[in-house]
């Protein structure tokens, strides 16, 4: 246990502009996790985010958010990366004069951004999903730079219970491996990301396997989803099924090939480049052409139609109350609609055939809200993987929809690879979620013995990251 105050600096780069991180309630699980057990270790953290989060979530866990220009729609502007590399520019300015001149020029460094590094006496780097180049070269740039930034005041930065990977392009590996190589210390939750660190070529950080922070996230008090459940007038006689939906437009970008993938690359491209206003202009009017109309239809509707199939199998096949289930939720004014799925929820309850047994929950939940209820059903099938995490570390057999390596590398770990459906088609997903239900004995059997584990895993991050402040 480290005694004295100690200043901890969470960052995620791709979350240091959006508004708020914690509307992912996946990612609100993690930092508040994150948060908790360092706090175990280090009694006295006072912590401080990049990652931008809503003033309740921040209030409740006690972080102090740096206030950062806001986005609705992107993670990276061209205007920020300018900022911020000039910012990194200063401080490798200041680090040479100090180290050639053995002079000490705190003014370039005591202020702005390069304020939270100089004084902060650990980084943590909660980037979760966001090491690898799905979206282009522009995330894995700002990310290794705000990654060397730390190295540069000679901070220790801890790569914290990450999913790293896939990098596929060859100057993406390159860039990845300097700032990964950079890093203090590196944890991971599953074993696919090893492997993607052995091939860009990370060696000199120690890395270990641990698991996810959110495995400790305590459910909110069972009067409290018993309320929910009331309201919803749920049957808790029959056998209960949660159904975690996607928000989003459940594009697979990374099988994208030919002019699909440029006009991807494109829209990355504008995304970046425009004011936000701009962008968000034309997107509209592109929106409502035939192309972009039915490159729609062919994934987010087909997704949202397959979903009410399972949930209506579920409901009359297996006799089952059904509950559909977001897990982000924005908050409230912001009208980026489609990153909330609560809008999921209700469209496909919209199509669903057999609306009594299948209940949507479309109001406004936490990840502890969200633990709760799942920790109440017979079964979960889920497009997240921190609804995942919720369901099994109750030892509730679990689904997992989604073909992201995290899903499959993080179920292995608890020895349920087998339960990772990659394709979005109600056929299989029903082939799947059918045979589950028929194993669910011997799954919450294996799951009793590999959750404690799992466990203390997740905070063998902490203890980890606390190790490096008293070494």
């Amino acid at each position: 246990m480290v005694k004295g105050k100690i200043k901890i600096l969470f960052q995620d780069t791709s979350d240091h502009h959006v508004a708020y991180c914690d509307s992912n309630l996946g990612s609100a699980a993690v930092i508040q996790c994150a948060a908790q057990a360092l706090r175990y270790f280090i009694p006295e953290a006072e912590i401080t985010s990049l990652i931008q989060l809503s003033p309740d979530f921040a209030s409740r866990n006690n972080i102090r958010v740096v206030p950062a220009k806001i986005f609705f729609s992107r993670s990276f502007s061209i205007g920020e990366s300018i900022r911020a590399g000039t910012a990194f520019l200063n401080a490798k300015m200041w680090a040479s004069i100090r180290k050639l001149l053995r002079l000490n020029i705190d003014s370039l460094v005591k202020r702005g951004l390069l304020k939270e590094y100089y004084e902060a006496d650990l980084i943590v780097d909660l980037s979760m999903d966001h090491l690898n180049d799905n979206f282009g070269i522009i995330p894995v740039l700002d990310h290794t730079r705000d990654i060397l930034l730390g190295r540069t005041f000679n901070k220790p930065v801890v790569i914290y219970a990450q999913s790293i990977g896939p990098y596929n392009g060859r100057f993406a590996s390159w860039i990845a491996r300097i700032g990964l190589n950079q890093a203090t210390l590196i944890t991971i939750r599953e074993d696919i990301s090893r492997s993607w660190l052995e091939k860009i070529g990370v060696k000199k950080p120690p890395i270990h396997v641990t698991a996810d922070p959110a495995f400790h996230l305590e459910p909110a008090e069972n009067e409290r989803i018993k309320e929910f459940f009331s309201r919803a007038n749920i049957n808790t006689s029959k056998p209960i099924i949660g159904i975690a939906v996607l928000e989003g437009l459940l594009l697979r970008t990374q099988s994208w090939k030919g002019h699909k993938r440029f006009v991807w690359s494109v829209y990355q491209f504008l995304r970046y480049l425009f004011p936000e206003r701009l962008f968000l202009a034309i997107l509209k009017m592109v929106g409502n052409t035939k192309y972009y109309g039915n490159l729609r239809s062919s994934t987010r509707d087909n997704a949202i139609s397959a979903t009410a199939k399972l949930a209506d199998f579920l409901s009359t096949e297996l006799d089952a109350t059904v509950l559909l289930l977001p897990h982000v939720i924005m908050p409230e004014g912001i009208a980026e609609g489609q990153r909330d799925a609560r809008n999921t929820v209700n469209e496909v309850h919209e199509i669903v055939s057999n609306k009594a047994r299948i209940i949507p929950f479309s109001a406004r939940y936490t990840a502890e809200d969200i633990k709760g209820i799942v920790g109440q059903c017979d079964m979960v099938i889920s497009a997240k993987m921190h609804v995942a995490i919720a369901a099994t570390s109750q030892c509730i057999p679990t689904l997992v929809i989604g073909a992201h390596p995290k899903f499959k590398g993080v179920m292995r770990t608890l020895g349920m690879e087998e339960w990772v459906c990659e394709s979005f088609s109600a056929e299989t997903m029903i082939a799947q979620a059918q045979n589950l239900w028929q194993q669910r004995t011997r799954v919450k059997e294996t799951l009793n013995k590999t959750i404690p584990n799992a466990k203390e895993q997740a905070l063998n991050n902490a203890k980890l990251a606390s190790e490096l402040i008293t070494s």
